[in-house]
């Protein structure tokens, strides 16, 4: 049986819209799941592995990151450079 998601059949293309949205919800909510995954192996390894001083350092990061992306097309954008 042909798949409707391109994602599993690279050659078959989705035939309505019903079934594109569907593909790409399936594929965002792979993401999730992976992205999940992820952190609950890191706070797995850190307690574990008493490692709590990562926490600060991660956090700290992902806001830096976060900033970065959201202020990249704005008026905030020349004042992140100072922080650097």
């Amino acid at each position: 049986m042909l798949t409707s998601c391109p994602r599993q059949a690279a050659a078959v293309r989705p035939q309505r819209k019903r079934d594109a949205v569907a593909c790409i919800r399936g594929h965002t909510t792979e993401k999730t799941r992976s992205m999940l995954e992820l952190l609950k192996d890191l706070w797995g390894f850190m307690r574990e592995r008493k490692k709590f001083w990562l926490a600060p350092i991660i956090l700290v990061l992902l806001l830096l990151g976060a900033l970065m992306v959201l202020a990249q097309g704005s008026a905030v954008a020349p004042f992140i450079y100072t922080l650097f």
